[in-house]
């Protein structure tokens, strides 16, 4: 079964246009861009913070949000001192990634 994130043609505002990209399951992927470039705009459309325009595909079927398909850590997420890795990475864990590959 094709366990994939397929996004096609998203756009929202004057922020994204025609965001389209393919993830495979079970990998870690980076979002990097410079400062303003609608990074956090894109994960927050795909948690279905924001609506908007295109489609999103996961499993091949349409869905509105993915945010329990996905982890992230926020920006300015504030993690307590002490605070043992094996709870960041755990949500990860959950899609099926095992925790001796992280580095």
């Amino acid at each position: 079964m094709d366990n994939s994130l397929d996004v096609q043609n998203l756009c929202y505002l004057d922020i994204l246009k025609n965001i389209s990209f393919t993830l495979k399951d079970k990998t870690f992927n980076a979002l990097v861009g410079r400062n303003g470039s609608g990074k956090s705009t894109l994960i927050k459309c795909l948690l279905g913070l924001f609506n908007y325009n295109g489609e999103v595909l996961y499993k091949n079927k349409k869905v509105d949000k993915i945010f329990n398909k996905i982890g992230y850590i926020y920006p300015d997420m504030f993690i307590e001192e002490g605070l043992v890795i094996d709870k960041i990475i755990e949500p990860i864990t959950t899609l099926g990634t095992n925790k001796k590959n992280i580095t």
